[in-house]
């Protein structure tokens, strides 16, 4: 391996040393069928079932290479593959750099895509190296993952699903063609996120294709949800139009009916939707029946009217009051609370 090859990340030795048999046996390889390839790194078969823009920049180049060979590659522990592990430990020295060169150039280009300045790219490799997280990812990435997530810190299990898609370039932690933000930035790149005062979904769907850290999309969601100008600028919900209450052409044709509570007590109020005028009943207790009996006192003074209306309640809805309606021969209309309460609202019949 050459030097810059010798400071991969394991995933990446890896997948150069499958690279390099199938490329070096190419005569052989190259147009054979059912081809099957066997490797002690577990992560690699998760990797080649993926999709190719789903893989770190440095692997996309070996896996482009890779395209012309119809192989399916499988695990088997290191004790089993005993020759390729013996002839590991005594290598030839090979002074062959231009895989190195042009997976280096691919790394490149695709960093240099990123709308990110240099600048800020040698900040967050400064804020990386100081961090203590990403510290310690660094040293996984280039050493190798535990077999166990159980035996990682709980600080570094939120990598460990990541594990197969994170290598370093340039002493910068990447997760696929995503910049992984150390946490003493994360403010900052927020708000260079946030300079165009997008919405929630437009400033993720950004984030998404430049930089990641663990839990970003809730604290983008936080961040604008506090914006004062996102909040003065955002769309808001069409009132609902004022819809009156057409008034009756004459006293008693249409009455409203409701219950209600004071001091311990429950009433029985009617209201007249022409006039305004109301009476209240004291209520023995608030039984249909009870409610009928007053109504009935009630429609003896001033008359029958044409329409009753009223909310949902049980008083209302039971089936004596059905009966009630239809002997007394007058018609009887239900709605919401809100909407009856509305609508008398808009009547002044009660102070708001």
């Amino acid at each position: 391996m050459t030097d810059t090859e010798s400071r991969y990340a394991q995933i990446e030795k890896e997948l150069l040393a499958v690279t390099f048999a199938l490329e070096r046996f190419n005569n052989y390889t190259c147009g054979s069928q059912a081809l099957t390839v066997e490797s002690d790194h577990k992560p690699l078969e998760a990797i080649l079932k993926k999709p190719l823009s789903q893989a770190p920049p440095r692997l996309q180049r070996m896996l482009l290479r890779l395209q012309r060979y119809d192989f399916t590659l499988i695990y088997r522990p290191g004790k089993e593959l005993v020759v390729a592990d013996t002839l590991s430990r005594a290598y030839l020295p090979n002074k062959d750099g231009n895989m190195d060169e042009e997976l280096n150039c691919h790394v490149h280009t695709v960093l240099n895509s990123l709308p990110v300045s240099v600048n800020k790219m040698d900040q967050i490799r400064t804020r990386t190296d100081e961090d203590e997280q990403l510290s310690q990812v660094k040293a996984l990435i280039e050493n190798g993952w535990p077999e166990n997530k159980n035996v990682l810190t709980k600080n570094l299990q939120e990598f460990w699903k990541l594990r197969n898609e994170l290598t370093i370039n340039e002493g910068i932690v990447l997760k696929g063609e995503r910049i992984v933000i150390p946490e003493s930035l994360q403010d900052e790149i927020l708000s260079d996120l946030h300079v165009g005062h997008f919405g929630i979904e437009k400033t993720k769907l950004r984030a998404r294709s430049i930089v990641y850290w663990h839990g970003m999309n809730t604290d983008i969601a936080d961040m604008i949800s506090r914006c004062s100008t996102c909040m003065d600028m955002r769309n808001n919900n069409q009132k609902e139009p004022l819809k009156p209450t057409p008034v009756p052409s004459g006293p008693w044709q249409v009455v409203g009916t409701d219950l209600f509570s004071w001091n311990q007590s429950d009433f029985l109020i009617v209201t007249d939707y022409y006039s305004r005028y109301f009476e209240v009943a004291k209520l023995e207790n608030t039984k249909s029946v009870t409610v009928i009996t007053h109504l009935k006192s009630i429609f003896a003074r001033h008359g029958i009217p044409f329409e009753v209306r009223s909310d949902n309640g049980p008083q209302y809805s039971s089936s004596e009051f059905k009966t009630f309606a239809t002997k007394w021969k007058f018609k009887h209309t239900t709605s919401s609370p809100y909407l009856l309460k509305r609508t008398a609202l808009q009547r002044n019949l009660y102070k708001p």
